[in-house]
């Protein structure tokens, strides 16, 4: 028999102090310690994995709902885990995507159909795809860095740049008919990540300008221009 403020578990059989016991409605100790509940509890997730985890997503959409707190904690907590993992991030997406395409494929066309004609839409997917993939060509990456930081200059500044040079019969409504082309092509260019002054030179906005689809095809990668670039490290 136990001894005044202790009691034998009974999964273990081994006799421990009250407080090692969980207590039921405040009153009553379990039966079993709190070591062998947590074994219990563990063995029963691995048993019921699907209804585990369907519970605690209904648990936490309960909770997010109704919990102000919670709901603060989640974002915050969220928000933080995503700077910090840009790459894990764009993984997760990818991932997702490509198991929900065709609703990835509606959202993106309702996305784009929403900002059609809308200047910086345009030039934030452009100048980000651009640049991931020039870097990406390199073996490196944006770093989690939006795009303005990496050029030096914002949206707004590209946008008036770009606007200024205008030919007619150009606008944001027919873009597609018109490229961002590179005065001196990408390629022509030796850097070798987003701080080198090449990188700099490249996507910096004198060497920005926008030209007929018909015709940058025709100019391709061709320098039509005198260009020293830095030399190949």
């Amino acid at each position: 028999m136990a001894l005044s403020g202790t009691k034998i578990c009974n999964i273990c059989g081994i006799e421990k102090q009250v407080h090692e016991f969980y207590k039921i409605r405040g009153k009553y100790y379990k039966g079993y310690c709190k070591a062998c509940s947590l074994v219990l509890l563990k063995e029963w997730r691995r048993e019921n994995h699907e209804h585990y985890l369907k519970s605690r997503r209904e648990y936490q959409k309960i909770k997010y709902r109704e919990d102000a707190e919670f709901r603060n904690k989640t974002l915050a907590s969220t928000k933080r885990w995503t700077l910090d993992n840009p790459e894990k991030c764009k993984e997760i997406k990818r991932k997702y995507d490509k198991d929900n395409l065709k609703r990835a494929v509606e959202r993106t066309k309702k996305y784009q159909k929403k900002h059609k004609g809308k200047p910086k839409f345009i030039l934030n997917r452009r100048m980000r795809d651009g640049i991931r993939h020039s870097l990406k060509s390199k073996k490196k990456n944006k770093g989690g860095r939006h795009w303005e930081e990496l050029v030096g200059y914002t949206v707004e500044d590209l946008k008036n740049h770009l606007e200024s040079l205008f030919t007619n019969g150009m606008s944001w409504e027919n873009y597609g008919e018109w490229h961002i082309d590179h005065r001196i092509p990408i390629s022509v260019f030796n850097f070798n990540d987003a701080s080198h002054i090449d990188f700099k030179r490249c996507w910096g906005l004198n060497n920005l300008q926008p030209m007929y689809a018909k015709e940058n095809i025709i100019k391709s990668n061709k320098l039509e221009m005198s260009f020293q670039p830095c030399l190949a490290l």
